[in-house]
């Protein structure tokens, strides 16, 4: 399950977008600068785990990604959360800056045949679309093209349509998708999805997916409407949304007064619990700086007990590993997890030794960004990138 956000730019205030990334529990999830060519699909390394994808998933990409290439479209590049096993990508920006995220939704619908993928689907609208209006109007030609649907899941097989939140500096489009059928419009105000259908507001003709084709009870066990209630302080404004940090807070809340962790699905970082083998494994941010825009990733699970990190939109990231590099990407991701790991089973000793180096170390990375004048911005993400290095061994030498 997963929570996406978007806040097109309004007066003063700056446009932000933030994504939290809920999968399997342990599915590793990489950070990197992908373009079209990265990593094409009879390359992914995902036969060892996931051959269904190999079979079913990457013919219609294939078949996809060449149609797109006939058509003489102009192509980006991108900085996207990739499960190690897909070629798609649960959200990313391109150097256009469009931002896409994408959601879980539960229709009684399917694609017939074999469908696209829908993160591969917003990982092609990454790749092709020069503005959030071109990559709303992509991804509705794709599924009506391929269909979606598919298998999503990494270890157990779970199928579902999706809705997807793309958006650029002004405005952000929302696309829902019921197998085969597709609506789409446009909001020039903040919005939040998750994992059920939006309602008949604002959708004028289009046709109502919450009250023709949701499983009701799927979208009850997802508690996506929950997770939507504890947006809206910030979507309406009662929460300043002003700041970078102020995006940081709402993707890492659990919706509790004192700010404690709290396990299942209804919160917006999401901690697995008994019953619920979901949590959040990878959080995303982007802010539309008058610079151009900037990424804020974690790279690892629990955004309440991680470390964002800033990152290039662009193939100047020296410090991350390149798409051709998977298994040194998967390194990092793993030391990153250890930390959280004992975050997340010792809460109180996090609190008590780690928290304020974290939230200290993040104010560096805010500074050394956004007060850099002259300097590029990739050499400062080299040093916040060593800095995390210094975070990581301080936190490491406590946990015993």
């Amino acid at each position: 399950m997963c929570d996406t956000v978007a806040f097109p730019a309004a007066g003063a205030g700056p446009a932000l977008f933030g994504k939290n990334s809920d999968r399997e529990p342990g599915e590793p999830q990489l950070i990197q600068y992908v373009t079209v060519d990265s990593v094409i699909p009879d390359e992914v390394r995902a036969a060892g785990e996931k051959p269904a994808y190999v079979t079913d998933a990457l013919p219609v990409l294939r078949s996809a990604l060449a149609s797109l290439r006939d058509g003489g479209r102009s192509t980006f590049g991108a900085l996207i959360s990739r499960p190690s096993w897909m070629w798609g990508a649960e959200m990313g920006v391109n150097e256009a800056g469009v931002a896409i995220g994408n959601e879980a939704v539960f229709s009684r619908r399917r694609s017939p045949g074999k469908p696209l993928l829908g993160m591969d689907i917003l990982r092609l609208a990454l790749h092709f679309s020069a503005n959030a209006a071109a990559g709303a109007e992509l991804i509705q030609e794709l599924v009506a093209q391929w269909g979606q649907g598919g298998d999503g899941g990494w270890k157990h097989k779970t199928e579902y349509s999706n809705s997807y939140l793309v958006q650029d500096r002004t405005s952000a489009w929302l696309v829902e998708t019921s197998g085969s059928r597709v609506r789409c419009r446009r909001t020039d105000a903040p919005v939040g999805i998750s994992n059920t259908y939006d309602g008949d507001n604002g959708w004028g003709s289009w046709p109502n997916l919450k009250r023709t084709d949701e499983r009701r009870l799927f979208a009850v066990g997802a508690r996506g409407r929950v997770r939507n209630e504890l947006k809206r302080p910030w979507l309406e404004g009662s929460r300043p949304m002003s700041r970078v940090t102020d995006m940081f807070a709402l993707l890492r809340t659990h919706g509790r007064s004192d700010g404690s962790m709290r396990r299942g699905m209804g919160s917006i970082c999401i901690h697995t619990g008994r019953l619920i083998k979901s949590e959040t494994t990878s959080s995303m941010v982007v802010h539309w700086h008058p610079d151009g825009p900037v990424a804020w990733a974690t790279g690892s699970s629990w955004p309440c007990l991680s470390l964002y990190k800033p990152f290039v939109i662009g193939a100047g990231n020296p410090v991350i590993a390149g798409t051709d590099d998977q298994p040194t990407a998967i390194l990092l991701r793993e030391r990153r997890e250890r930390i959280g790991k004992w975050a997340n089973s010792h809460p109180r000793l996090f609190a008590n030794s780690a928290l304020r180096l974290r939230d200290e170390t993040e104010a560096r990375f805010l500074n050394l960004v956004y007060d850099r004048g002259t300097t590029p911005l990739g050499g400062v993400v080299a040093r916040c990138h060593e800095l995390e290095a210094d975070y990581m061994e301080q936190v490491e030498a406590g946990m015993g």
